[in-house]
């Protein structure tokens, strides 16, 4: 016996992906590459002299500031894939479930997953371009729009270093300078 759909079904379905609406009323938003999600621009005014986004702890200045200073050399796909890090975090029962609580785990003193966080320099931005790009990216991630270009990892490191961790996990992708692991 073959599953066959009530037509009114197929004909909701259709309006749906026409009008962006879904069957419960909500906003249908397609899935994004790293490099569309740039492409989309700021969904909202830049609203701090120089770069924008005040370094408050809200989701997206947590999220902005671990690509930036995590990946800000990586290209927009490195970014992207830090970020995703950050989410598939969010998402794991080993790690907290607030975007915040994960970039800055381990406090300022480190150990921690985001070196920027436990450096014991300014986390204040300097570069504009991957700031606006880190930017870009967290408000598509936060939507939940960005494809994964980690693959689903949980856990990354740069390639000069070689972290007792490493052999612990699954490799998933190399981005660039950046390795990834579940």
């Amino acid at each position: 016996m073959t599953f066959r759909p009530h037509p009114l079904f197929l004909v909701l379905i259709g309006l749906a992906m026409l009008t962006g609406v879904g069957l419960l009323g909500q906003r249908w938003m397609p899935m994004l590459s790293p490099q569309q999600a740039i492409a989309e621009g700021l969904r909202t005014p830049v609203d701090l002299p120089g770069l924008g986004l005040s370094l408050t702890r809200t989701p997206e200045a947590c999220l902005t500031l671990a690509m930036y200073w995590e990946a800000k050399g990586e290209g927009v796909v490195g970014m992207a894939a830090v970020g995703a890090v950050v989410m598939n975090r969010t998402g794991s029962r080993l790690f907290p479930n607030d975007v915040c609580a994960v970039v800055t785990q381990g406090g300022e003193g480190g150990p921690c997953q985001f070196s920027f966080w436990c450096d014991g320099r300014s986390d204040r931005p300097v570069e504009r371009t991957p700031w606006q790009n880190a930017r870009k990216l967290a408000q598509v991630l936060l939507a939940g729009r960005l494809t994964d270009p980690s693959e689903g990892a949980l856990y990354f490191h740069a390639g000069h270093v070689s972290p007792y961790w490493m052999t612990a996990f699954e490799p998933t992708v190399r981005i660039r300078n950046h390795f990834f692991y579940r």
